[in-house]
């Protein structure tokens, strides 16, 4: 039985001359048995955080399930927690 798993996930924070940046992740897993497996990580976008607020960074268009990245962003409340915890924890 195949089972396959999507998750995205906040990296860890990186400083980048003034700013700090946090990678998005997509994380795709398929299971095909206890053996055997696929897995797939692919940069969804970097937050980007400075003295002038934090920005989103998108590397493509806004996914088909949204109108935009703020909406995209917006539903995922997990996901800016942990965004949101990620810059905390470096300041």
């Amino acid at each position: 039985m195949r089972r396959d798993e999507a998750q995205l996930v906040a990296g860890a924070v990186r400083r980048c001359g003034g700013a700090l940046v946090v990678p998005v992740v997509r994380v795709e897993a398929s299971c095909v048995s206890s053996l055997a497996y696929t897995a797939e990580a692919s940069l969804v976008g970097v937050l980007i955080a400075d003295q002038r607020g934090a920005r989103w960074a998108p590397l493509g268009e806004p996914p088909q399930d949204a109108p935009s990245w703020q909406a995209w962003l917006a539903a995922r409340p997990g996901l800016l927690a942990e965004l949101r915890d990620r810059l905390e924890a470096a300041r």
